[in-house]
């Protein structure tokens, strides 16, 4: 009733999770054990050079037994109406995370601060009297400065937001977040499988330029070429002209309007449309995506392949949704291959993938150094297959995913 009752009555947050503390006793035989396993896991690491895709799911948490939880947690999150939903969330999937794990319920408490309610120095202040020794947040970046400015440098940080933090590097401070641009760089490697010749489709606002950006800085690092990057209003509707333009269907229609008028006489005509193209690579939510790939299958590019990110899938139950996507590659959360989890988050949450991001981000706390001296050391999160990189960053590594016949599959490349 306690979790329940949570979840609908989140919206002041000075709600206090009361548990206690952990103990700190290492048992010598499990440390014994654990460092044979790393020693194992790190020759394997150096032979696969790469992440470690193929270990099961039990092999990967089985890493992290030996891990302690911080007696004392704090969440700063804005409560105010332009991310009310966003926090709320996030809150959910911690909750859920934290509901989920006796550990949790038995060794720590988690006190959660509205940043919008709150000065930094209220905070700061809360802080000091709650004994924290381990913050989630801020997820506002403007207020990172305001708080890190004031809290001491033993507490451990996990910063909800990448951008304009690496300023705060210090032992302890990690930085997770769902950034766009290392998904689409993500998008662009998987794409690259299918050829070197592109053409980027995206909207005109600041998340498409940020998007199609990091799609021309991976596939120059890769060596492939752009054959056209057209931008478009993400009002648009009607994507026919779009792609008569950029696959030269028009170039196509005015040789045939040539030739009649120097033949003077009618010719059986089919369109056709370039062939040096080899991949498309969208930056579109999915209202757009699923007005496009139709029109493309129409205009006969549909055996081109066709990639984007997460945003271009909506977690729906609406069939035709996924047969107007019918071919599209995409990369999104594991938790996609979850129905029990997925069900949760579409049904307690406005944003999904948000609810995975909470999830992961309570999860990953016990785990955050271990994984910090082992680069290859991989969690596997709702967000994805998480690792930490000598500079603290949490990189999720997603989930390749094709709409097939109207379902949605792990992607196999062939």
């Amino acid at each position: 009733m306690l979790a329940k009752h949570f979840r609908y009555s989140i919206y002041f947050i000075t709600i206090t999770l009361l548990i206690s503390s952990c103990s700190s006793n290492r048992a010598p035989v499990f440390e014994k054990r654990l460092n044979e396993e790393n020693k194992k896991f790190d020759e394997k690491a150096t032979k696969s050079k790469g992440i470690l895709a193929d270990f099961s799911k039990d092999k990967l948490v089985s890493r992290f037994n030996n891990s302690f939880l911080p007696k004392n947690i704090g969440i700063i999150l804005p409560f105010d109406s332009a991310y009310e939903n966003i926090s709320k969330s996030i809150i959910y999937g911690m909750t859920e995370a934290y509901y989920s794990s006796p550990r949790f319920m038995a060794n720590t408490k988690l006190f959660f601060y509205p940043s919008d309610a709150q000065s930094s120095n209220q905070i700061s202040q809360s802080i000091k009297k709650d004994r924290i020794n381990f913050l989630i947040g801020p997820l506002r970046k403007e207020n990172l400065s305001k708080i890190m400015g004031q809290i001491s440098s033993n507490i451990d940080v996990l910063n909800l937001n990448i951008n304009d933090s690496k300023d705060y590097r210090r032992k302890g401070f990690f930085r997770f977040s769902l950034n766009p641009e290392e998904e689409a760089r993500q998008v662009a490697k998987f794409a690259r499988t299918k050829g070197a010749r592109a053409i980027i489709i995206a909207q005109d606002s600041n998340w498409g330029q940020r998007i199609s950006k990091a799609y021309l800085e991976e596939w120059s690092n890769s060596h492939g070429e752009i054959l056209d990057h057209i931008v478009y209003d993400p009002n648009e509707k009607n994507f026919s002209e779009i792609i008569t333009k950029v696959l030269h269907i028009d170039e196509s229609h005015a040789r045939k309007n040539m030739i009649t008028k120097l033949i003077q006489k009618k010719i059986k005509f089919e369109a056709r449309r370039r062939q040096d193209i080899d991949v498309i690579l969208l930056a579109m939510d999915h209202e757009n995506a699923r007005q496009i790939i139709p029109q493309l299958r129409f205009h006969k590019a549909e055996k081109l392949p066709v990639f984007a990110g997460s945003r271009a899938f909506a977690f729906t139950q609406d069939v035709s949704f996924y047969k107007d996507l019918d071919g599209l590659y995409f990369l999104d959360v594991p938790m996609l291959n979850n129905n029990n989890y997925l069900f949760k988050a579409t049904t307690e949450s406005h944003y999904p993938r948000l609810f995975a991001f909470g999830y992961d981000a309570l999860n990953l706390i016990p785990y955050l150094y271990q994984m910090e001296r082992n680069e290859f050391l991989t969690y596997p999160g709702k967000t994805g297959y998480l690792r930490v990189n000598d500079e603290g960053i949490v990189i999720r590594n997603l989930n390749k995913y094709r709409i097939k016949n109207g379902k949605v599959k792990l992607a196999k490349m062939d």
